[in-house]
């Protein structure tokens, strides 16, 4: 879904355009750029993984009175307008390890892909299974515990029982 930016249904350009070099007939350059500054994108980045174009995996240019001028892209660089940066990583993305394109926040942590994002929260969801495991292990130490001390001092089973809740059989083994 939503493969194409339409201007008409988001209403403006967009603020970001990034083209990847795959080969020399993009023109990344020349004709694209040229494109996306009629279109009024506010930055345009290339990225060439492959030194296609140059000695130089990425270039920024931001547009100023209708046309691009390029920045000074450092690892990694952040757009202040638009509240993210972006990086070079090296790292595996689906299954491919490569040098890729990361985006980044103001302080130059990656954003998750969405990959990235399931697996950090089945981790943490795992994590909180695990307390919530442990405590009720816990919980359930401390009733015995207290079983066993009113057992000790004399109280009768069906008020320890009712008492901790315990099952009958469960009791028989403390």
């Amino acid at each position: 879904k939503d493969r194409s930016y339409l201007i008409w249904v988001y209403g403006k350009p967009p603020d970001l355009c990034i083209e990847v070099v795959s080969n020399l007939k993009g023109r990344e350059l020349g004709e694209k750029m040229e494109l996306y500054a009629r279109i009024r994108v506010t930055y345009y980045v290339v990225y060439d993984p492959f030194l296609l174009l140059g000695d130089r995996k990425v270039r920024a240019f931001c547009l100023n009175g209708g046309r691009y001028t390029e920045i000074l892209v450092t690892d990694p660089f952040y757009l202040d307008e638009l509240g993210l940066g972006l990086t070079l990583w090296d790292g595996v993305i689906e299954d491919t390890e490569g040098c890729w394109l990361r985006f980044v926040d103001k302080e130059g942590r990656m954003l998750l892909t969405g990959e990235e994002a399931l697996v950090q929260e089945r981790a943490r969801v795992e994590r909180e299974r695990a307390r919530a495991d442990e405590s009720e292990l816990k919980a359930a130490e401390s009733i015995r515990e207290v079983a066993r001390k009113l057992l000790a001092q004399g109280l009768d089973r069906s008020a320890v029982l009712s008492a901790t809740g315990l099952p009958e059989a469960e009791l028989d083994h403390l």
